[in-house]
C-alpha cells in the first residue's frame, strides 16, 4: 500500500499521469477498507504539500459522497445519487436512460479549465489527484473501448497528476482486466488467505490477518517488474492495517504445516530433555541416610546412573526414529542383501557350456557346417547371434533370448 501512495504522490511521469488500479474480489474481505485507506493516506500527503497534486477530486459512482468526503477528499462530483440525471430533468423522467457519469469524465478529459474549476477548483496551472470510485459500474453501463478511451484522455490531461481506480475482478472478463492493467502504472491486487494459511499467519504475526496485498509496477525505461507483498487486517473502526509478512513464511499451506510440525517436534524434544535433567538433579540432591541405608542409597545412585544412561540412549534412539531417513544397515539386512543372487552376476561356470561346437548348426554363410539357407540376394549379409548361458540356475535359461530381437 505504501508503494501505491508513493506512486499517487509522485504524480506525472513523461507527461502522463500515474494510474493506480486496485483490483478487488468477492472472495476477499476488506476491499472497501483498503481503498479508503489509500485515499486517506494520499489526502494527508496532498494536504501536507508532499504531493505533486494540489487538490484531490473524486467522482462518486457507486459510493456515497459522505464516505469520500470523510476520507479527506477536497471535492466530490456526486453521480451516486442521480446517475441517470432524472432528478435534474425538468420535463420528468424519460423512457430512455441516459447515464451522466461518462459525460462528466469526458468533459474533464477534454481539459476544459472551466470544467475543472467548477468541479475541483483547479485552474489551468494546477493539478489534482482524480479518484474514480466505481469503475466496475462504469464498465457495466458503457462499452469497454469507450471507457478505455476516456481513461487514456484523462491520463494525458494536463490537469490530472495521478488517478486512483477501483474495480471488481469477478464482474469482468479477463480481456477487460488486461486492458485496465495495461494502462495502469501500478496494480494493487487483493488475494484471500485460506483457512489454514490465515491461522498460521495469525500465529506467526500475533495479529489477525484478513488477506494479502500484491503491488506490482513496471518500470518503463528498464522494463523490470517489481512486486511487493503485504498482509492487511481490518480494524474495528472500518480501516485497514497493513504490515509486512513474517520472514520465512511460506505461501503454500503444506510448507507451513511442515514448518509447524518441525517446530512442534523440536519443542517436544526440548521438553523431554528438560524433564530428564530435572529428574537427575532431584536424584542427586536426595540426602543420604544412616549406615543401614547407605547400601540402598548406593544402589539407588547406581540405578539413577543406569537410568540416565538409558535415558540418553533413549533420546538418541528417539532422535533416530523421528528422523525421516536412516543411513545405517543392520546385520540382518546386510546378510539378506548378501544372499540375493543377481541375474547378471557370473558364477564362473561359463567354460562348461563353451565346449560344444556351435558350427554344426550354423549355415555355411556364417562359417558353419549346417544346412544352407537359400536366401537369394543378400544371403552373405545374414547375421547370427550366439548366446552361451552361464549356468543352469539362470532365470532365463528356458526362454529364447532372441524373442525380443528383430533380425
Amino acid at each position: 500500500m505504501d508503494a501505491c501512495v508513493r506512486c499517487l504522490r509522485d504524480g506525472r511521469v513523461d507527461n502522463m499521469a500515474s494510474v493506480v488500479l486496485i483490483i478487488d474480489d468477492a472472495n476477499v474481505q476488506g476491499g472497501c477498507a483498503v481503498f479508503d485507506q489509500v485515499v486517506r493516506e494520499t489526502a494527508v500527503a496532498v494536504s501536507e504539500g508532499r504531493s505533486q497534486a494540489q487538490r484531490m477530486h473524486a467522482v462518486a459512482i457507486d459510493m456515497p459522497r459522505s464516505e469520500l468526503a470523510a476520507a479527506g477528499v477536497h471535492s466530490v462530483t456526486n453521480l451516486f445519487a442521480d446517475p441517470a440525471g432524472w432528478l435534474s430533468c425538468s420535463s420528468g423522467v424519460s423512457e430512455q436512460v441516459q447515464w451522466q457519469d461518462l459525460k462528466v469524465l469526458q468533459q474533464l478529459a477534454q481539459g476544459d479549465a472551466a470544467a475543472w474549476a467548477a468541479a475541483a477548483g483547479v485552474g489551468s496551472n494546477g493539478s489534482c489527484c482524480l479518484v474514480v470510485a466505481g469503475l466496475s459500474t462504469l464498465l457495466m453501463r458503457h462499452p469497454l473501448m469507450q471507457v478505455i478511451q476516456v481513461l487514456l484522455s484523462l491520463k494525458s490531461c494536463s490537469c490530472v497528476s495521478s488517478m486512483l481506480l477501483s474495480v471488481h475482478q469477478d464482474l469482468h472478463t479477463p480481456q477487460a482486466m488486461s486492458a485496465l492493467q495495461s494502462l495502469s502504472s501500478m496494480v494493487l491486487q487483493l488475494h484471500p488467505l485460506q483457512g489454514l494459511q490465515q491461522e498460521l499467519m495469525c500465529n506467526a504475526t500475533g495479529r489477525s490477518c484478513h488477506g494479502q496485498l500484491t503491488a506490482s509496477s513496471k518500470r518503463a525505461r528498464v522494463g523490470r517488474l517489481r512486486v511487493e507483498q503485504q498482509l492487511f487486517a481490518l480494524l474495528p473502526d472500518g480501516g485497514a492495517e497493513v504490515f509486512a509478512a513474517p520472514e520465512g513464511a511460506a505461501a503454500d499451506a503444506r510448507l507451513l504445516v511442515e514448518t509447524s510440525l518441525v517446530q512442534q517436534q523440536l519443542q517436544q524434544r526440548q521438553q523431554r530433555e528438560q524433564q530428564q535433567q530435572q529428574q537427575q538433579q532431584q536424584q542427586q540432591q536426595q540426602p543420604f541416610g544412616d549406615a543401614a541405608q547407605s547400601a540402598p542409597a548406593a544402589g539407588t545412585a547406581a540405578g539413577a546412573a543406569v537410568g540416565a544412561a538409558a535415558g540418553h540412549a533413549g533420546a538418541e534412539l528417539s532422535q533416530k526414529v523421528s528422523s525421516s531417513m536412516r543411513l545405517e544397515v543392520t546385520d540382518q539386512e546386510r546378510a539378506a542383501r548378501a544372499a540375493v543372487q543377481l541375474p547378471y552376476a557370473h558364477q564362473g561356470a561359463s567354460k562348461t557350456y563353451t565346449a560344444e561346437d556351435a558350427r554344426r548348426y550354423l549355415p555355411p554363410s556364417a562359417g558353419g557346417f549346417g544346412p544352407g539357407v537359400d536366401a537369394g540376394v543378400g544371403s552373405g549379409r545374414l547375421g547370427h547371434i550366439l548366446y552361451v548361458r552361464d549356468s543352469e540356475e539362470e532365470h532365463d535359461s528356458d526362454e529364447d533370448p532372441d524373442d525380443d530381437l528383430d533380425i
